[in-house]
């Protein structure tokens, strides 16, 4: 016999390995995390770096969220200083409104008179402008008394109106846009006593 056929012969008769099972439904069994054993020492200083990582974060989003209000309060001012950048410039010329009013209704209205048109142009002009700016009157007579748009001056006892209506504007008011400038110097209506009952007889 050949070296050949020994060697067949040799192979032949080798049992293979046995083949592991697999598994029910196809699926590979999980494989269990490896445990890791630290001291006592490691383990509080990675719970402090944890801690000490939280405070950190916690600091910035405060830091973040003060500059964004601090940014919103800068908007808000300068928006603020732009719209009543002229707010005292106005509040000096309310006198000279308040004269050519005066002017105006002392003038004779009938007839004509150049002078008189000249006012109310010059009046129209500058009430045009001032109220480009954000000017605006405040609506007084006829209306309920408002402490916070007009400043009564006087009363009067009727009963001709609602009482703490105002029966008559001594002064306008203004405002400029949402800002009080100046309140309404005006009269209050103030409803009579009632009468005493009458006595029994």
């Amino acid at each position: 016999m050949t070296g050949k056929h020994k060697h067949d012969k040799k192979t032949a008769g080798e049992t293979p390995p046995p083949e592991s099972p697999a598994p029910a439904g196809g699926r590979a069994e999980p494989v269990a995390p490896a445990r890791v054993e630290i001291d006592r020492a490691e383990l509080e200083r990675l719970l402090s770096q944890e801690a000490l990582a939280a405070e950190y974060k916690d600091k910035y989003l405060r830091a973040l969220a003060e500059g964004e209000n601090f940014r919103k309060r800068l908007e808000k001012d300068k928006k603020d200083f732009l719209a009543y950048a002229v707010q005292d410039l106005i509040g000096e010329l309310l006198p000279v409104l308040d004269n050519f009013e005066r002017a105006l209704a002392s003038a004779p209205s009938a007839g004509p008179d150049s002078c008189r048109q000249g006012v109310e142009m010059i009046y129209k002009q500058l009430v045009g402008a001032l109220a480009k700016e954000g000017l605006q009157q405040i609506e007084a007579k006829g209306k309920v008394f408002d402490p916070y748009l007009h400043e009564a001056v006087a009363e009067e006892v009727t009963a001709a109106a609602p009482d703490g209506s105002i029966i008559e504007e001594l002064q306008k008011g203004y405002r400029l846009k949402d800002r009080l400038l100046r309140p309404s110097a005006v009269k209050v209506v103030r409803s009579p006593a009632p009468p005493p009952p009458a006595a029994e007889s």
